[in-house]
């Protein structure tokens, strides 16, 4: 199999703004010189690493809901009260962000990657904030990277 022509080619254009040399066939780029791409031990345990980082500072942030400052939300509250119940009261508010794939290699929706970095429910953490507050209903608010906790409004 023969490797392709050699020789020159002979510029059509040259002149003060055109090229004025011949152009060798040999130093053109053939297109095959890239490397095949590969996956290496050494970035699957890097990527490994910093996705187990992630989950263990999401499951810090969860672990706080379990146990609020009730200091922090008695004062949301009273402001709240005083402003005459405008609107909803934000009680907590987290970032997280879910990866595409968690670090035991399964995609996870928000719901259930709580449930796999804190071990509890989100149900539950809504529930346990229910329970704080007795006379108000609580909800929440979440966008691709944020949860709030919040009151709605004075079930009393």
């Amino acid at each position: 199999m023969a490797d392709g022509p050699t020789g020159s080619i002979e510029p059509i254009v040259d002149g003060p703004t055109g090229f004025t040399g011949p152009i060798l066939i040999e130093s053109l780029p053939t297109g095959g010189t890239a490397a095949p791409p590969q996956i290496r031990l050494t970035e699957l345990l890097a990527d490994l690493s910093v996705l187990q980082q992630q989950e263990t500072e999401d499951r810090a942030k969860f672990l706080a809901l379990a146990s609020p400052d009730l200091q922090d939300i008695r004062s949301k509250l009273i402001t709240w009260l005083a402003s005459g119940k405008q609107g909803n009261c934000n009680l907590i508010q987290i970032s997280v962000s879910v990866p595409n794939v968690c670090s035991d290699g399964v995609s996870r929706n928000f719901f259930e990657y709580v449930d796999f970095v804190s071990g509890k429910s989100f149900d539950t953490y809504l529930q346990s904030f229910q329970a704080l507050l007795p006379d108000f209903e609580v909800g929440y608010q979440r966008t691709r990277n944020e949860l709030m906790f919040c009151v709605v409004r004075t079930i009393v």
